[in-house]
């Protein structure tokens, strides 16, 4: 859980088992920087970085924000 104490007093609460995944960290490390570095750096980015782990919340998150009902 992650949430604000002031104003306007937004979170999110994940609940979920969790999966965790290191069979695919260079393809989900590809995809993302690809996504950011784009298609041409995505693959130096990945060859830089070291061991990882892929962390998978299956499940939906809830999330408030009560800035539209403080005054």
């Amino acid at each position: 859980m992650i949430f604000e104490t002031v104003p306007p007093f937004r979170g999110v609460k994940v609940r979920a088992d969790v999966e965790l995944d290191d069979a695919h960290v260079e393809d989900v490390r590809r995809s993302i920087s690809a996504r950011y570095l784009g298609e041409e750096t995505a693959p130096a980015f990945v060859a830089k970085r070291g061991e990882g782990i892929v962390v998978r919340l299956p499940t939906a998150a809830q999330v408030w924000d009560l800035s539209r009902i403080l005054p």
